[in-house]
């Protein structure tokens, strides 16, 4: 317990730090499109009831991190994280879609860097490009809710660091990626105000 003090001292002089500073306003992101806005190294993508804003991984691209929201309950949000694998047996991916796989979570700027333990769930295996096999598969993890401590640090720091843990790292090529969080205010507030609208639209018809 002694041990632990020196976290929970400083974790909760972060969170009063955090909501004393005054963030600088960020400006409205760019719209690329009817359904996707982009600020910094965010995109906020509309996808049916859906509102999805992520960024990509500095190690590898087509690494994504960021939150999803859902029409009618857009005061929660759940991650949205990405990697991929050129694991020869796919079926072995597979077989692991819907366990809990655990994943090492840092901010590489905080003092101490400690890493976060959490499992979180391997919803999908899908081929790069569905009609063609060329070895490489997209795996799409979800299920970690965002928090009032997470999304402060998140707000806090400038970049996060994912690692796929235990056994379940042999399964992927590159199995740690970061993310830059530049643009992830502005982006979320984007993204409710989109999910919000849904929900408007809804109501008129």
């Amino acid at each position: 317990m002694k041990k632990l003090l020196p976290s929970i001292l400083f974790v909760a002089s972060l969170i009063t730090q955090s909501y004393a500073i005054e963030i600088p306003a960020e400006k409205e992101p760019e719209q690329i499109n009817p359904d996707v806005y982009k600020f910094k190294d965010w995109e906020i993508t509309q996808f049916k009831d859906m509102v999805i804003y992520k960024t990509n991984g500095m190690a590898v691209h087509g690494h994504k991190f960021g939150w999803v929201k859902k029409a009618g309950s857009c005061d929660r949000e759940f991650m949205y994280l990405t990697f991929s694998s050129q694991h020869k047996d796919k079926a072995l991916l597979e077989k692991v879609v819907n366990r809990d796989i655990p994943i090492e979570i840092v901010f590489p700027q905080m003092e101490p860097s400690q890493p976060a333990k959490l499992d979180i769930s391997l919803v999908s295996v899908n081929n790069l490009m569905e009609d063609m096999d060329i070895g490489m598969k997209i795996a799409t993890f979800s299920g970690i809710e965002n928090n009032q401590l997470f999304d402060a640090f998140m707000e806090h720091y400038n970049m996060i660091e994912i690692e796929i843990a235990g056994v379940y790292k042999a399964l992927f090529d590159i199995p740690l990626d970061s993310w830059s969080l530049d643009g992830y205010i502005a982006s979320k507030t984007k993204a409710k105000e989109m999910c919000e609208a849904i929900i408007d639209k809804g109501s008129l018809i």
